[in-house]
């Protein structure tokens, strides 16, 4: 058995490790082999094994939690946060690490220093030693012996570049970046289109407009009955080589880690289109005004037609679920949004929205009401739809056209400034159709 699920998800810290204006990451030394076996369970993990074919079998037992077996995970887990019991970094031990990787930071230098020196100190009374550490800050980084620095004497590079959780991050310009290797083939199957698909490791969100185009060519690879070994379809075959000759521009992308202050909006944006509804989320700093995209997700459409109106409303359903999950993990840390709105083209939508759930039929009831649970109508918006960011990630846009495009990577111009355009008067037109005027 696995064992019970002991931490958040990874999105929940790659959320939080953007909250903080030092960031620091750190791992802990073959953390499975640092937690022992108890006596009576060593018979269970045993091993066989001889060298050469005739010669008598050995068996060994191991003494330590081996990387494979099954509760191995949840077992070092809890490990870990038994050994921050009863600390002052209690809390940092148990919330901010995913399995041995540690992702945290701190709102100032000494306060990082301090937060460092802790922790390690901490975890090394328990056998837990913490390494490979990084941080945005040079200051922070001196401080530390460089036996404990990951490859210290590239820190200084400008280019030099760790993973946290997965996600390339340069420390010196405190910015996220992507790195794609999709090789192309002769023979592209639905197998290697899968294959690239799952290459773009991208947990936030961010290159949601990007990887859209080919979550509809696997879509359309269902629909026709291609097996997995099927060479594509020319129709298909050509799409995908126009997004992979330009897929590579990704790699221009430089995407701020600090996006979060003490005082900080949550804007939502929900969107559809015949192929796709998408939601995402910008953070917008109340002193700066600067607004950034903070996460963002896509569904394909079902096969069985359905109209806008009613995939617009998925749309908020699907935002309403990511604001919900957003504010929780931000929430652990203390930091919760001054103001939180949800902006939405879709006039129907908002009719329905604004209304009591139990007035409309059963696919609209149950989606209203699912909306309301999170955001209430008060606090819905229209935006035109040339003004909308998710409209980007239902359509999809190719690498070069969305590193050009302000409207993704900052929101509308209005939002920066703090222009929210007057709200036309919603009139009702029928039992389930509304309109602006």
């Amino acid at each position: 058995m696995v064992g019970p699920k002991l931490q958040d998800d990874l999105f929940d810290h790659l959320l939080r490790f953007r909250c903080y204006p030092i960031g620091i990451t750190g791992d802990i030394a073959k953390m499975y082999h640092q937690v022992a076996l108890n006596a009576e369970d060593k018979n269970f993990h045993r091993i066989l094994w001889r060298d050469i074919p005739d010669r008598p079998i050995d068996t060994y037992r191991m003494t330590r939690v081996t990387y494979g077996v099954a509760s191995s995970c949840y077992h070092s887990v809890r490990s870990l946060k038994k050994a921050g019991k009863h600390s002052c970094v209690e809390e940092t031990i148990s919330r901010d690490f995913y399995v041995d990787d540690w992702l945290t930071g701190a709102d100032d230098i000494p306060s990082a220093k301090k937060l460092l020196s802790d922790v390690r100190c901490q975890l090394a009374t328990k056998q837990f030693p913490l390494r490979k550490i990084v941080s945005s800050s040079a200051e922070v980084m001196e401080s530390l012996p460089s036996e404990l620095r990951e490859n210290e004497h590239e820190f200084s590079a400008k280019e030099h570049s760790v993973k946290a959780l997965g996600i390339k991050w340069l420390p010196t310009d405190d910015v996220f970046v992507f790195k794609v290797a999709h090789d192309l083939k002769e023979n592209m199957t639905k197998r290697s289109l899968l294959s690239d698909i799952s290459k773009i490791f991208d947990p936030l969100g961010w290159l949601t407009p990007i990887t859209l185009p080919l979550k509809l060519i696997m879509q359309s690879s269902w629909s026709r009955g291609i097996n997995w070994d099927d060479k594509l379809p020319d129709d298909m075959m050509e799409t995908f080589l126009r997004w992979r000759t330009k897929v590579h521009n990704v790699e221009n992308f430089d995407i701020p880690r600090h996006v979060v202050e003490d005082s900080f909006e949550l804007h939502l944006f929900c969107d559809a289109s015949e192929t796709a509804y998408a939601s995402c989320i910008y953070v917008r700093k109340t002193k700066t005004k600067l607004t950034n995209p903070f996460v963002a997700k896509s569904r394909v459409a079902p096969l069985k037609p359905l109209m806008i109106p009613k995939f617009e409303l998925c749309a908020a359903v699907l935002g309403c679920k990511l604001l919900d999950h957003t504010r929780k993990a931000l929430q652990k840390i203390g930091r919760n949004p001054k103001e939180v709105f949800g902006w939405t083209d879709a006039t129907i939508g908002l009719c329905w929205i604004n209304e009591t759930p139990n007035i409309w039929k059963t696919f609209v009831h149950n989606r209203v009401h699912e909306v309301q649970e999170v955001l209430k109508p008060v606090n819905w918006r229209h935006v035109r739809s040339k003004e909308n960011p998710a409209d980007a990630a239902t359509r999809g846009l190719d690498a070069i056209t969305l590193n050009n495009s302000s409207l993704w990577w900052h929101g509308p111009s209005w939002l920066s400034e703090l222009r929210i355009p007057d709200q036309p008067k919603l009139t009702k037109v029928g039992s389930e159709k509304c309109s602006y005027q």
